[in-house]
C-alpha cells in the first residue's frame, strides 16, 4: 500500500493505493485540483502500472468532495492507459459535486462509474 498526501493553500488530498482481490485500488479523499492533481495522477499511474490483466484499477472517489478539470483529465488519461493494456478502470463516485462534474463534461459517458 502506498500513501500519498499533499497540503497546499489549506487544501488537503489524501490518496492511498493498495492491491487486494481482483484489483488495484486508488482511494482518494479531499479535493482534486491544480494544487493536488500531481499526487492523484501519480497514484493512478502506479495503479495502472501494477494492474496487469486480469486485474482491474478502481479509482475510489467516494470521499472526494471536489474534482477539477485537471482531475478529470487525470482520470481520462488513466482510462486510456488502462484500456491500451487491457485493464478495466472502474470509478466509484458518490458525492453529488463530483458526479455533476463528470456528467456536465460528458466524462460519465466514457468512464465506468459506480456508486460503490
Amino acid at each position: 500500500m502506498t500513501d500519498h498526501g499533499e497540503n497546499m493553500d489549506g487544501q488537503l488530498l489524501q490518496v492511498a493505493t493498495e492491491r487486494h482481490g481482483s484489483g488495484v485500488f486508488v482511494r482518494a479523499g479531499g479535493e482534486v485540483d491544480m494544487n493536488t492533481v500531481t499526487t492523484f495522477r501519480r497514484a493512478l499511474d502506479e495503479a495502472c502500472e501494477a494492474a496487469k490483466p486480469p486485474l482491474r484499477v478502481v479509482a475510489d472517489l467516494t470521499k472526494v468532495t471536489f474534482l477539477s478539470s485537471a482531475g478529470l483529465t487525470a482520470l481520462l488519461d488513466a482510462h486510456h492507459r488502462c484500456r491500451e493494456q487491457g485493464t478495466p478502470l472502474r470509478v466509484a463516485v458518490t458525492h453529488h459535486t463530483v458526479r455533476r462534474a463528470l456528467e456536465i463534461t460528458g466524462v460519465d459517458q466514457i468512464l465506468d462509474l459506480h456508486e460503490d
